[in-house]
């Protein structure tokens, strides 16, 4: 009986002293947190005013923008705001008048013309054109016989390049420039046949594209 006893005893005594330091050790490591704890402390007022500071340092040496670009304008002056750009505010250009022709700046938002320099001499300016590369528009008098003008838009001065030879019809009535190709093309009818084809801005050369049409 006596060594049954004392192995009891002895399984009681470890049990309490294992109990025991386990119990050491989680108030031990209670105590360290709420000393850790107790070091982070509320910010000063200076301490505060120290970091705002130093925020508003950092803050001014960042780089920030120094406001619109400025306008773009093309080489030569001439105006580059495009009249086919999807802005509203974009332009147009249109002639009106009989005998001599006004050039005129719209706006794509309103119906009123501002005139462009002096009015000139025209047959009947039949189909215009703007050239996207360059930024300048061509316009032909068909009645001079298709003579093939560049306009500065800016003072409505135009420039005579050539006469359009090798066009389908009586009546050249439409041009339009392909910036991808660089091509100009044009249209011409005779109101029972129409007729489309290049047209060379340099020589005023044109050449048909196709057969006529019935349209």
């Amino acid at each position: 009986m006596q060594p049954k006893f004392t192995q009891r005893n002895l399984w009681y005594f470890c049990a309490r002293t294992v109990t025991l330091l386990l119990f050491l050790a989680a108030f031990n490591q209670l105590t360290f947190a709420q000393e850790k704890l107790g070091t982070f402390k509320k910010p000063s007022g200076k301490m505060l005013e120290e970091k705002n500071a130093e925020l508003n340092k950092i803050a001014a040496s960042t780089v920030h923008s120094v406001g619109p670009a400025p306008e773009q304008t093309a080489p030569s002056g001439r105006d580059v705001n495009l009249p086919d750009a999807g802005s509203p505010v974009s332009r147009a250009w249109c002639y009106n008048g009989a005998g001599i022709f006004q050039l005129n700046r719209q706006s794509l938002i309103s119906t009123a013309l501002t005139p462009i320099g002096a009015a000139v001499p025209f047959g009947f300016p039949g189909a215009a054109a703007w050239v996207t590369t360059t930024n300048l528009m061509y316009v032909v008098d068909q009645a001079a016989p298709f003579a093939l003008y560049r306009v500065d838009t800016l003072t409505g001065v135009r420039t005579f390049i050539a006469n359009c030879t090798g066009v389908p019809h009586a009546n050249l009535t439409g041009m339009t420039w392909d910036p991808s190709s660089s091509t100009m093309y044009g249209a011409s009818t005779s109101v029972t046949s129409s007729a489309i084809f290049t047209i060379n801005i340099t020589t005023g050369a044109c050449t048909q594209i196709g057969s006529n049409t019935a349209v």
